[in-house]
């Protein structure tokens, strides 16, 4: 092996590693970010069934996308709740509202009464490559009821998975039960999607945030005289 090929291994070893030390800091650094804007979700749901009704709790997460209260969560976390409480990364709790639904994307705004939120900001999920690495926060197995979320982190594995004709993107980061209604986002903190399923080891599928989504959010924000 000739002196050049060896300095090209020794450069390409170093670049490896400072890559994977810049990968290491970025990581902490954005899940600071990202972990105050999203929430776990507590709801009491009435069932009735012929003359008998039934109560049962369900769990999940939420992302709050304005500083005004707003939430963006899953559909199915909140479908047919009679009382939805909101537990903050710092422990306190809120009563929400359901202020917007789609049920055919799997979404929901709910509302709680506070201002100067710690928020994400939406990316854009189509422009995103298959490889990038992505940070998945939520209220895992229903552990969160104390601010302390999960956190997972992976790549965008596959796009476009359509499941009963609705669109999802597909990555490795590890999504628990109750992670429902929580961010994906990029190292740089954007929004790129929103939990909605585990499928198996090591796969979970999220609802892009693009364009499609932005104008159904903005679609349910209208009625808030409030726009994204």
């Amino acid at each position: 092996m000739n002196k050049s090929k060896t300095l090209l291994m020794c450069l390409a070893s170093v670049c490896a590693t400072a890559l994977l030390f810049q990968l290491k800091t970025d990581i902490p650094t954005a899940v600071a970010n990202i972990y105050p804007a999203t929430v776990a979700v507590h709801s009491i749901i009435l069932t009735k069934i012929g003359k008998e009704i039934s109560i049962k709790q369900s769990s999940g997460s939420g992302t709050i996308i304005q500083p005004t209260g707003i939430i963006l969560t899953n559909y199915h976390v909140v479908a047919g709740a009679v009382r939805i409480t909101i537990n903050l990364y710092n422990g306190q709790t809120s009563l929400a509202n359901i202020v917007g639904i789609d049920k055919a994307h799997d979404l929901a705004l709910l509302r709680i009464n506070r201002s100067n939120l710690p928020y994400l900001r939406l990316g854009n999920a189509d422009a995103l490559p298959r490889g990038t690495t992505l940070i998945s926060v939520g209220n895992g197995h229903n552990l969160g009821r104390n601010g302390d979320l999960s956190v997972s982190v992976g790549v965008l594995s596959g796009k476009h998975r359509f499941v009963n004709e609705t669109e999802w993107f597909e990555t490795d980061a590890h999504l628990q039960p109750g992670c429902s209604g929580g961010p994906v986002c990029d190292l740089k903190t954007n929004l790129v999607g929103i939990n909605v399923a585990v499928s198996g080891y090591m796969k979970g599928f999220f609802i892009p945030i693009n364009d499609e989504t932005k104008a159904v959010l903005n679609n349910m924000l209208s009625a808030l005289n409030e726009k994204i």
